[in-house]
């Protein structure tokens, strides 16, 4: 049945690969579907075996929305690119320009603490991440550090980057998933993946060192 769920997220992507717009529809369109035409036989399962399988659905489709943006016709797109996220135009030109994929904390970073991409990047090379070899939780706090800043945790509502709403909007956030980083000003994602079923796995205040 999971092997079945993948398959039809997948093919769905494949055919909507040169249109983002219909990729979106696409993705709430079939987890409404599975949602529904699932659920009873979802809730009849026992041990957390329903919240693995939702977590399986949502990470195979994210991982094609995050392949889709890696490809040339993305760049060609670039326009509807742009529409479709709030993730600033330079900073995924820099992103290009390095060369480099897997790269979400970089960019999150750059957002929170207003830092510019080359900056990021070579602290985070000096921290030990190696390129387009994403960024694990040592490198992130040695690179904030470095800024002049910290993490602290903080409250908020919401289970996924759709409902996702800090207690304190007018404080800078990083927002954690499984797998991806983004950064929060003003209450609102700045990333391609805002309004998504990712699901929330923790949340932190970006603060200068100096703050009390």
């Amino acid at each position: 049945m999971i092997d079945l769920i993948k398959a039809n997220a997948i093919a769905l992507f494949e055919d909507a690969k040169n249109d983002f717009s219909t990729v979106a529809k696409n993705t709430r369109k079939f987890l409404t579907v599975a949602k529904n035409d699932y659920a009873e036989f979802f809730e009849g399962l026992t041990g957390g075996v329903v919240s693995e399988i939702t977590d399986q659905i949502i990470e195979a489709i994210d991982k094609r929305i995050e392949l889709y943006f890696e490809t040339k016709a993305a760049a060609k797109n670039w326009p509807m690119f742009v529409q479709d996220t709030t993730l600033p135009v330079s900073l995924q030109a820099e992103s290009d320009r390095h060369g480099e994929t897997n790269d979400c904390a970089l960019k999150a970073i750059c957002i929170a603490t207003n830092s510019p991409y080359s900056l990021v990047h070579k602290l985070a090379k000096e921290g030990g991440r190696k390129n387009r070899g994403g960024t694990n939780g040592d490198v992130l706090e040695y690179v904030m550090i470095e800024l002049g800043f910290r993490c602290q945790p903080c409250s908020y509502t919401g289970k996924t980057f759709r409902t996702f709403k800090p207690a304190n909007p007018e404080q800078v956030q990083l927002l954690f998933s499984k797998s991806h980083l983004v950064a929060v000003t003003r209450g609102e994602i700045r990333d391609w993946s805002h309004g998504t079923l990712r699901r929330v796995f923790a949340a932190f205040t970006v603060e200068e060192l100096g703050e009390i």
